[in-house]
This record gives C-alpha cells, structure tokens and sequence, in this order.
C-alpha cells in the first residue's frame, strides 16, 4: 500500500492506503481505506472511510460512514447526511457534526458535538466553544446538542439533550436534560435542568 501526501490541491479517486496526510486541499470522489489518515487542511470525502487512526485538526468533510479504532479532532470534523461514527475511542477538542449516530467504547468531547445518538462505555461531554469556534466554525449555540445519550457511565456539562441513559450519571453545569432513565447513582448539579427522571437510582 502506498502513501498519499498531499500539500497542496489534489482531487483523488479514493482506494486504498497506507497513510493519507493532507497539509492543502483535497476531495476523494469514492471510498477511502487506509491504515491513518492525518488533516491539517481542508478534505473532502464522498464516500465511507475506513481507517484504524483518524486525526483531524483541520477542516474534514465526510460524506459517507466512518468507521476507525480511534479519532482525534482538534478541528473541525462535519459527517454531512445520516451516517454512522464507529470507534473504539473518540477525542474531541475542537467541533464534531453529525446527523447521524456515533458508537465508541469511550467517547470524550471537550469541544462542541452535535449528533442524533452517541452509544457507549463511558461518556464525557464538556462542552468549550472557543471564539475561534464561533467566528470560524460557525457555532451559533453555546451548548452541544444531542438527540440520545446512552451508556454506561455519563458525565455531561453544558449541553442540551432530549434522553439520556445510563447507570451511573452525572449531570454537570449549564445542562438542559428532558428524559433521564438512570438504575444507578445520578448526581444533578444545581446549575442543571432536568425535567423528567425514572429508573431504580440514588442521588448522591
């Protein structure tokens, strides 16, 4: 398998890689399979990705599935349409979009994530918006916005989500919940919105 760097403007026909780093510009017209794939410019896939490393710090527009062992955004990463995120683990400091769904083991957001559905381990939601988010990635909302949030272990912080459940949960500042399912120990901060609470729980 081949390398594929690209520093300046190249539009490729997808296929299969060893490692992909892309410094300029670049679109992929199909699918992409490689073994990493680096952005720190601005790409475009129309198509699935299949990758064990994904490293975004720049600007990723996907349309397609992905499917990775790990992702690292310190970027912008947008999946355009209703697909999936897979991984085992997921890392997030900079902005994630998706209409769709994202399953990871371990899902760790301390940027801005919106999503229809996360499906995990463990879940950890922070929600930072950078000046530089806003003015440059559009950010009109200052929480993340989620649809469903269901896990094991949930700690969220300054987001806005229809359902959440969980076993062990903890609901953080500056979070608007309307369902919380929980059959463990629940923490609520005082600074939190949670309309409708049911399962077999303890508050600590």
């Amino acid at each position: 398998m081949e390398n594929l760097k690209i520093d300046g403007t190249l539009n490729f026909d997808g296929g299969i890689y060893n490692k992909i780093a892309i410094n300029g510009m670049s679109t992929s017209s199909t699918n992409i399979e490689a073994q990493s794939i680096n952005v720190d410019g601005m790409f475009t896939c129309n198509g699935n990705v299949k990758v064990i490393e994904f490293e975004c710090d720049g600007l990723a527009k996907i349309k397609g599935n992905i499917k990775t062992k790990t992702i690292s955004v310190d970027g912008k990463l947008d999946i355009e349409g209703i697909y999936k995120l897979e991984a085992d683990k997921i890392n997030c400091d900079g902005m994630l979009k998706t209409e769709g769904s994202v399953s990871a083991d371990f899902v760790h957001i301390d940027g801005f994530i919106e999503a229809d559905e996360i499906v995990g381990e463990n879940i950890i939601i922070k929600t930072k918006v950078s000046k530089f988010s806003k003015v440059f990635m559009n950010i009109i909302n200052k929480n993340s916005k989620i649809n469903l949030i269901e896990a094991t272990t949930i700690f969220l912080e300054g987001i806005t989500v229809n359902d959440v459940i969980g076993t062990n949960i903890t609901i953080g500042d500056n979070c608007m919940i309307e369902n919380l399912e929980c059959n463990g120990e629940l923490h609520i901060s005082k600074n939190a919105s949670v309309k409708n609470i049911t399962g077999n729980y303890v508050i600590k």
